[in-house]
């Protein structure tokens, strides 16, 4: 099977890079918590946070681009939310339509802490291999179940990714230029030949992984000791949000 998929952050010469997978997650839960926690209206703290949280991403080197790939994949639900919420109102109409400024504030709270949040995510995921971050939350206490899984769909998301890869080379290579038809009607069968191939190639992963003895378990999860000093890194991550938290509530 290909290997772990890599974090394209993973060799970066920065503290986040370098921290223990257990303290990446325990401190980014922590920044999660205070994001979300502050008052719907308190937009001041929340784009507070998307600052530091844009600040700490630019701190630990990772490409730009990365943190601008998942905002905009993630813009059309936190858009639709922040925009539906005033909609959703039902004493707007009272308190001065939908021109009330109080349920907009709200709107734009809602938009800077999931920007935040997606970032602060964004930036746990690409410091750190999966199988690191499996180890991590398995030591954690984490159902084993579930890392075993998660494990077995990170390793095959590269195996979709060359099969569709190769369903494209083979398309442009009988159809050059623009294919025939709409694009919507080429997007479906190549859709449906991709789950058609994921199929058969899950077969073959299975067959292979039973042949060799796998048992439920992934080798090699287990992380190293863990140091003090990584602790207090952690905990200086965390120490600008709570103070956002409490100088901003």
């Amino acid at each position: 099977m290909a290997d772990w998929p890599d974090a394209p952050g993973r060799e970066i010469e920065a503290p986040a890079g370098r921290l223990d997978p257990r303290v990446k997650i325990a401190a980014a839960t922590a920044l999660l918590a205070l994001i979300v926690s502050g008052p719907g209206t308190a937009w001041r703290a929340a784009a507070l946070d998307l600052a530091l949280a844009a600040v700490l991403f630019a701190a630990s080197r990772v490409p730009v681009r990365e943190a601008l790939r998942r905002a905009a994949w993630a813009s059309p639900f936190i858009l639709a939310a922040a925009a539906l919420y005033p909609l959703s109102q039902s004493g707007a109409a009272a308190e001065g339509g939908l021109l009330a400024p109080g349920p907009w504030l709200r709107a734009l709270t809602i938009a800077l802490k999931a920007y935040a949040s997606v970032l602060v995510l964004s930036l746990l995921v690409l410091t750190d291999r999966l199988d690191r971050l499996l180890g991590a939350l398995r030591s954690l206490g984490f159902p084993a179940a579930l890392c075993s899984i998660m494990a077995l769909a990170g390793r095959f998301v590269n195996v979709l990714g060359g099969e569709a890869a190769r369903m494209r080379r083979a398309r442009e290579s009988r159809t050059p230029g623009r294919p025939r038809g709409s694009r919507f009607e080429a997007a479906g069968q190549a859709a449906a030949g991709l789950v058609l191939r994921a199929r058969k190639r899950a077969r073959a992963v299975q067959a292979a992984m039973a042949a060799r003895g796998f048992d439920g378990s992934w080798p090699g999860l287990e992380p190293a000791a863990l140091r003090p000093r990584e602790l207090l890194a952690g905990l200086a991550l965390v120490l600008p949000f709570a103070a956002a938290r409490v100088f901003l509530p």
